[in-house]
């Protein structure tokens, strides 16, 4: 029975064969489907379509084939030349699904007899004399009756007359002879030229399908050295998750290890009309002999201290201060994360405690409304420095108000070097801030780790900072220095460890559990946690996992009448999310 050889040539088969029994009424399919007559691997021959084409035998006539495209995404080729709908196909012809797709061979099995090679006619032998006696150089001539005569070339006269009606034979002329010769050269020659050509075709063509081998595994072995190389970061990776797994910290490895990373920061400030440069003051008013300090209350009920940028005779208190907090380094050169409120504390809402006079708007002029005993009355004071809508009763626009630092040093434990630090960067979401300091040699820092979607109650973490309540020691450093012989006393700072656990996770817009726990914003992504030993002083500082990563920034703390005590960090997504630049918008 007739059978139909397909041998794979390049491709996931290559240097394979299928054999298929000739069935003139079926269609052989090809294709990446798995139901494909002539199927091809899914994965790696990605040219192929699923149903790429389909060869069938021609209806006028069984022993020959057609070959189809069934509209496949990368084309389909029969000895190099693209197929527009059908084309036919015959016995030894290379098909090729799509450009740089792989390659198989059509064959028959028995082959054709129309592709054997054609019979040979037999010559006579005095047709065979006269070929072998033109290639010696000899001439020839035909008698009368049909017989053959040779001639030398030494008898061939320049004559060039009819030949005679006898028997005898006539000369062949010199130009002939040498026009026989010629044409026999430019034979040979053409036929050299040919075989030449010939040569140098099947060459290039050798070398082009070499060519294309190397191309394809050059293109095999980059894919494989591709995903060798993200097999070896997922193994990266998995080996470092288990080491965070396995290297636990105690909370006395923390601080051996982080303890010169994490710094003691002191603020002082003051707010500045930025049109003038001067400072601002709270105003004081006089009534009845008695000077307290004067609160303008707003038409949505806020109230704001009435500021002016006159002290009147040293009778009104400048809006500013001084404080102390914590940070820790980020980064090598020198980027320090920290509190927004410790960095620029004109950001953060103030409530005075003084009870004052209250005044209020009558038209476009102030009126004293009574005396404020509580400033601090919940919400009715929400007063953010940099933020005030009033300066000398006046409205003012943004930025009109800001504060500006007198200093703002960092000092690292165990020292007593104050570093001036600058700041880079505020969180406009969160009470984080971005500080740098310039220091000539590289910092210990420590690592940081968003463990925002993992973090649950219960999990341990160790905090370290300078919390006021901690002892304090200072030193006095004598001059050295002729110029200025005054002695130094500073504060060394030493940092506090206080190890606890996360207690509970508030996310996204969800309160805090009543009006007094909002201690600076009263819906944030907040980490309360289950550790006391700290407070004034500890904010801005790093709270770290057991595995010695940074997942928060303490910020602040509270206790009830009952003295019990809870704290509260921010998540470090927030201090990360500000040493980058990342669009709030697409």
């Amino acid at each position: 029975m007739p059978q139909i050889v397909i041998r794979y040539i390049s491709g996931s088969k290559a240097n394979q064969e299928e054999i298929f029994d000739l069935d003139t009424d079926k269609t052989y399919t090809l294709g990446r489907d798995p139901s494909s007559d002539i199927a091809f691997d899914p994965e790696q021959d990605d040219l192929v379509s699923r149903h790429h084409a389909e060869i069938r035998t021609d209806p006028a006539d069984p022993e020959k084939f057609v070959i189809s495209d069934l509209n496949s995404r990368n084309g389909l080729y029969v000895n190099q030349i693209k197929v527009e709908g059908n084309a036919d196909l015959h016995h030894g012809d290379m098909i090729q699904l799509g450009k740089n797709g792989p390659e198989i061979m059509f064959e028959l099995d028995p082959p054709p007899a129309a592709i054997l090679r054609a019979t040979r006619i037999a010559e006579s032998p005095t047709e065979a004399m006269n070929q072998t006696r033109e290639s010696t150089g000899l001439g020839t001539a035909l008698t009368r009756s049909g017989e053959t005569k040779t001639v030398d070339i030494e008898d061939v006269s320049a004559s060039t007359a009819p030949a005679s009606s006898d028997t005898e034979h006539r000369p062949v002329g010199r130009a002939t002879v040498e026009h026989l010769i010629s044409s026999k050269e430019k034979q040979s020659k053409k036929t050299l030229i040919n075989g030449i050509a010939a040569t140098i075709g099947i060459i290039a063509l050798v070398s082009a399908f070499f060519i294309y081998k190397n191309m394809r595994v050059e293109k095999e072995l980059g894919k494989a050295r591709e995903e060798l190389a993200q097999a070896g970061q997922k193994i990266q990776a998995a080996d470092t998750e288990i080491k965070n797994i396995q290297a636990v910290m105690t909370p006395r490895e923390v601080a051996d290890n982080f303890s010169k990373a994490t710094v003691y920061l002191e603020t002082s400030w003051k707010l500045i009309d930025t049109v003038s440069g001067r400072q601002i003051y709270h105003r004081y008013a006089t009534f009845n002999r008695k000077r307290l300090p004067a609160y303008i209350q707003l038409s949505d009920g806020v109230i704001e201290p009435w500021l002016i940028t006159d002290d009147e005779n040293g009778t009104n208190t400048p809006i500013g201060g001084t404080l102390r907090g914590s940070g820790f380094v980020v980064t090598e050169n020198g980027f320090v994360l920290t509190n927004r409120h410790v960095a620029a504390p004109w950001l953060t809402s103030s409530q005075p405690q003084l009870p004052g006079y209250l005044f209020g708007f009558n038209g476009r002029k102030l009126k004293l409304l009574g005396t404020l005993t509580d400033p601090g009355q919940g919400d009715l004071f929400k007063w953010v420095p940099a933020k005030s809508k009033l300066l000398g009763g006046q409205s003012v626009g943004p930025k009109r108000i800001e504060g500006r630092h007198d200093t703002l040093d960092a000092t690292f434990p165990k020292t007593n070097l104050r570093i001036p630090a600058k700041l880079v960067r505020i969180s406009n979401e969160h009470d984080v801030a971005l500080l740098k300091i310039d220091t000539p040699v590289a910092l210990k820092k420590v690592e940081l780790y968003d463990n925002y979607n993992d973090v649950r109650p219960g999990d341990p973490i160790t905090i370290l900072g300078y919390p006021a309540i901690s002892s304090q020691v200072a030193v006095v450093t004598k001059s050295q220095d002729m110029f200025n012989p005054v002695s130094d006393v500073a504060i060394v700072p030493d940092p506090t460890v206080t190890p606890g656990v996360i207690g509970k996770v508030v996310r996204g817009t969800a309160s805090l559990a009543n009006a007094d726990t909002q201690f600076y914003m009263s819906s944030s992504d907040t980490y309360q946690l289950t550790a006391t030993a700290t407070g004034f002083g500890n904010s801005g500082g790093p709270v770290f996992d057991e595995h010695g990563r940074v997942i928060g920034i303490f910020y602040a703390g509270r206790k009830d009448e009952m003295a019990t005590k809870v704290t509260y960090a921010v998540p470090i997504k927030y201090g990360m999310a500000l040493m980058s630049i990342t669009p709030v918008m697409k």
